[in-house]
């Protein structure tokens, strides 16, 4: 007569602990990954956001022309930047744009207008939440350095602490015209000549 061999409770207590450790090990590989890429994700995301916000600027700035009334004048404050710029503009028009930052709500608008005041461009540059945007002019108002940050979370009451470390963070240095401290001599005297030639016609 054969006996039948059933499992123990101390055998089944095992296999259960066994199976608990095994499967705990496994979601914390799994969750590790998972949170991994989502961080990757995240940052790669306020990255892309952010490069687009500074080359948007930059390249508005590299074609900003030197003053000639006080209404082409540049302004900067702690939330606008504006100057006159030939960005997009036909022919020989000088357009104002405006940079406008709301840290209410984290955006940054970009407002481009004609000479007759008609906005041919008004609108967000992101829709990534910027954190902070600065512009300050630089010593003996040589340069400019725009500093923004983008952090896209920044209003998750839910974030993780690892999440902080999502934000992005990036400066750009520049030399626009519209501080003629950093033009040369010929540029102030072809500019010098080229008003003569406008109040001549």
């Amino acid at each position: 007569m054969n006996k039948r061999r059933a499992f123990t409770l101390v055998e089944i207590m095992i296999g259960v602990v066994l199976v608990s450790v095994v499967l705990g090990v496994m979601y914390k590989l799994i969750s590790g990954t998972l949170g991994q890429m989502f961080k990757s994700s995240t940052k790669m995301t306020n990255l892309r956001a952010a490069s687009i916000i500074l080359e948007r600027i930059k390249s508005d700035v590299r074609c900003a022309v030197i003053p000639v009334t006080t209404e082409e004048q540049y302004e900067i404050t702690n939330d606008t930047f504006a100057f006159t710029s030939t960005n997009g503009a036909v022919g020989n028009e000088r357009n104002r744009v405006t940079y406008k930052y709301s840290e209410a709500d984290g955006t940054l608008k970009r407002q481009c207008k004609k000479e007759n005041g008609t906005v041919i461009n008004d609108r967000a540059l992101s829709l990534a939440k910027v954190s902070s945007f600065s512009v300050v002019i630089g010593e003996n108002s040589r340069f400019l350095t725009v500093s923004l940050e983008v952090d896209n979370e920044r209003d998750n009451q839910y974030r993780t602490f690892n999440s902080k470390g999502n934000k992005i963070q990036l400066k750009a240095v520049l030399y626009p015209r519209f501080l003629t401290e950093t033009l040369t001599d010929e540029e102030l005297f072809w500019h010098k000549t080229s008003q003569i030639g406008e109040s001549t016609d």
